[in-house]
């Protein structure tokens, strides 16, 4: 525990350090250190890509209210928002590939993947990351719960040169 919350601190130091990669995230421009506005879209922006899906309300609200005290405290929104990277970076939901699923309606005793599930199973197989904005849209949207969804993700993801990569990496370690 303490090595994840030691690499997480270290990776979200380095992440506002290096402004371009928080830049993606922080699509607005805050007005104070506690702008809860800013920090709300932060969080929901960088926590969907962490997560794997868009937070829900009291997911969005918990690191919320971690990156504003610590932007409170440090009287720096960048701080607030080091603090929230490394909340996140800590969580199950970040660490690992958390499937629960929903009720299949076809048969209530069994559970099936939501989108967001599949595009992460399938990110990770093919590509050995987490699924991009792209395949995170297409799978909130509901394309992956349509008849040949998953594969057209597959075949699209395949092209890729991420796909290529872990290919040959897996062919390596045989």
């Amino acid at each position: 525990v303490d090595r994840y919350e030691t690499s997480a601190r270290d990776i979200a130091a380095a992440a506002v350090a290096e402004g371009t990669v928080v830049g993606a995230y922080v699509t607005c421009t805050p007005t104070a250190p506690t702008d809860d506005a800013c920090m709300r879209t932060f969080v929901g922006n960088f926590g969907r890509f962490a997560f794997r899906h868009t937070l829900e309300p009291d997911e969005l609200t918990r690191y919320t209210n971690v990156a504003l005290t610590a932007a409170s405290d440090q009287q720096d929104f960048y701080a607030g928002v080091e603090a929230g990277i490394a909340a996140m970076l800590q969580s199950p939901l970040f660490l690992y590939q958390v499937e629960t699923g929903e009720p299949d309606p076809d048969n209530l005793s069994q559970r099936r993947l939501v989108g967001t599930e599949l595009a992460t199973r399938v990110s990770f197989f093919l590509t050995g990351a987490t699924p991009d904005v792209t395949m995170l849209d297409a799978a909130e949207n509901g394309f992956l719960d349509e008849p040949g969804g998953v594969r057209a993700a597959a075949e699209a993801l395949l092209e890729r040169n991420e796909a290529r990569i872990a290919l040959r990496d897996f062919s390596d370690e045989l």
